[in-house]
C-alpha cells in the first residue's frame, strides 16, 4: 500500500538534535510502513536518517526542516532545509525512496530600529530566502551577528555520510 508521507509536529524547540521520544514515535511510524518522516516545531533544522521497519523496508526520517520563512530573532533558528527527493514505485509495485538532496538555505531579514513590532523589537523586513551556497558575505553583516557559528552548526549536523548535500560554498571566516 502506497503511505503519503507522515508529517509530524513534534520535538522540542531550539533544538537541533531529536530527542528520545521522536526517536521513538519514528521508528514506530518506520515499523508501520512510513516512506518518509517530515517532522516540523522545533525551529531549527535537525538531522535526516533512514529507518528501518520490521519488514526490513527503509523509512527516510527528515526530523525538522526548520522555519522555512520567518523573522525569529534566534540566531539558530534563521536556517532552514528545502530536501528534494524522489518517491518511485516499480512496475512489480515496490517503492522506494532515491535521490534525496538537502539544499541548506537561510531565511534573510533585516532590521528597522525606527519601527517597532508588537513586542517592541526592531520591525524586521525585506524578508527572503536564500540558498545557503548563494548568500554573500554582504547579506550576512546586514544579518543576525554571529551567524558564522550557525554555518559550523550545518556542516556538522549535514555530515551524514549517506546523502548528497547541497553545500558548496565554504564556511565563513
Amino acid at each position: 500500500t502506497r503511505q503519503p508521507p507522515y508529517l509530524v509536529d513534534w520535538g522540542k524547540e531550539n533544538v537541533h538534535t531529536p530527542n528520545a521520544e521522536m526517536k521513538r514515535l519514528a521508528k514506530l511510524m518506520a515499523e508501520a510502513g512510513a516512506d518518509v518522516i517530515i517532522g516540523t516545531h522545533s525551529h531549527t533544522i535537525q538531522p535526516l536518517e533512514w529507518l528501518k521497519g520490521k519488514d526490513g523496508r527503509e523509512t527516510l526520517c527528515i526530523y525538522s526542516l526548520g522555519n522555512c520563512i520567518s523573522s525569529q530573532l534566534y540566531m539558530n533558528q534563521v536556517l532552514e532545509d528545502l530536501v528534494t527527493l524522489d518517491l518511485r514505485v516499480s512496475e512489480d509495485g515496490r517503492k522506494s525512496v532515491e535521490n534525496v538532496v538537502a539544499h541548506p538555505m537561510i531565511c534573510h531579514y533585516e532590521t528597522n530600529e525606527k519601527v517597532k513590532d508588537g513586542q517592541d523589537f526592531a520591525l524586521r523586513e525585506k524578508i527572503r530566502l536564500y540558498l545557503l551556497e548563494d548568500y554573500t558575505e554582504e547579506q550576512l553583516q546586514q544579518h543576525i551577528e554571529g551567524e558564522r557559528e550557525l554555518y559550523a552548526k550545518m556542516h556538522e549536523i549535514h555530515d551524514m555520510g549517506d546523502f548528497r548535500i547541497q553545500l558548496r560554498r565554504p564556511v565563513f571566516k
